[in-house]
Order: C-alpha cells, then sequence, then structure tokens
C-alpha cells in the first residue's frame, strides 16, 4: 500500500477490512476471478491509478507506532 502499486487482493479477512476501497479483490480459490481482477488492473490504466492512490493514502494512517500505542492501551484495560 505504502508503494503506491495497484493492489490485487484476495477477499478473505482480514485484508478487506485493511485496504478497504484501495484495490481490487478475487476469491483466491477460484481462478476465473483472479484472472479477470488482474486482466482489469492490466487492461485499465486510470483503475490502476486510482486504486494506487487510495491505497497509499490508507496506507499514511498505518504505523507499527501507531499499532502499539492502541495493542498497549487495549491491554492496559485488562490490568485493573
Amino acid at each position: 500500500m505504502a508503494s503506491g502499486l495497484p493492489i490485487a487482493c484476495s477477499n478473505i479477512g482480514p485484508m478487506p477490512d485493511v485496504l478497504r476501497d484501495g484495490g481490487l479483490y478475487f476469491n483466491p480459490e477460484n481462478q476465473e476471478e483472479i484472472y479477470t481482477c488482474l486482466k482489469q488492473l492490466i487492461i485499465n490504466k486510470e483503475l490502476r491509478e486510482e486504486i494506487a492512490k487510495r491505497s497509499n493514502e490508507y496506507a499514511k494512517d498505518c504505523s507499527w507506532k501507531k499499532c502499539a500505542h492502541q495493542t498497549f492501551n487495549y491491554l492496559s484495560c485488562f490490568a485493573n
């Protein structure tokens, strides 16, 4: 996401929660869906640019520091 490249991704969690509408999804057990998804990305330059831009913006909201902070806040709820 942070690299600014378009993403084709499995529709199995947790990726849809992370990537949101910043990529194209496919059922990883369905060859036709994988093929169609990749074909769309290859053929449609505007789609590639749009989802790459969206996913890159979403990536800016993620960091290990933020993840650690949220994790420790959550765990501190159980310390009392």
